[in-house]
């Protein structure tokens, strides 16, 4: 193994990196998250009961958007390479890179609430920061469609990834959307804390990992012929 090729499979392996942390930074929590119309002593006592858990999972979560960067570059590489005279791969880097300022915004407040807003603060600026990090964390839901649709079809196109790959790809843009409908719904299974985005997050970082082992599998081998 050349070391290009080296390279190449350590760039495809921050996936997994990636989908670990950030697995890390969510389950480290050990509670339920309020409705976004619960009650303020409710959504205090959630940040100040959990407060070490979260300044773990706020760390978490920017190792996460480090490996994150470096596997945005390694696919969106892997998919210019498959289809260099298309602009489709250029959509995955800038939508990644919106989906993580989008998820650090949200990790800087939730932070800012667990360490001392949230213990000290009135009602009225726990009640406007929690929504703004719900409404933060969800609006990604749009970004991260647009990377996952711009994949998909240039994998569609060219075969770089399986075709379970692509397919459960293309399946996801519309599941990421409707998830974005939490942008405004308070509460239920369709809110920024119900239960539809937390699946679709899920199925999404299996897609992920799929990916990643797909590019790990890939690395070294040439180009692939466009299919469309």
């Amino acid at each position: 193994m050349d070391r290009s090729t080296r390279w190449e499979r350590l760039g495809a392996a921050t996936g997994i990196a990636f989908v670990v942390l950030l697995l890390a930074s969510l389950f480290v929590i050990p509670d339920k998250p309020p409705a976004l119309d619960d009650p303020i002593s409710e959504i205090r006592s959630f940040y100040v009961d959990n407060s070490s858990a979260f300044q773990a999972s706020v760390y978490l979560t920017g190792l996460a958007g480090f490996f994150f960067i470096w596997f945005l570059g390694t696919l969106g590489a892997a998919l210019a390479r498959a289809e260099p005279e298309r602009s489709t791969s250029l959509i995955v880097i800038p939508a990644g890179a919106v989906t993580l300022v989008l998820a650090l915004v949200n990790a800087a407040i939730v932070d800012a609430l667990a360490t001392r807003v949230a213990a000290e603060a009135d009602q009225a600026v726990i009640r406007a920061l929690y929504d703004v990090q719900a409404f933060a964390i969800t609006f990604t839901a749009f970004p991260i469609a647009a990377l996952v649709g711009a994949t998909s079809v240039v994998s569609y196109r060219t075969g770089v990834l399986p075709p379970l790959v692509t397919w459960l790809g293309l399946a996801l843009v519309p599941a990421w959307l409707v998830s974005g409908f939490g942008v405004f719904v308070e509460s239920g299974t369709f809110s920024p804390t119900g239960a539809v985005g937390f699946v679709v997050l899920l199925v999404w970082v299996a897609w992920i990992l799929a990916v990643s082992a797909s590019l790990l599998r890939r690395a070294g081998a040439p180009a692939l012929p466009d299919r469309a």
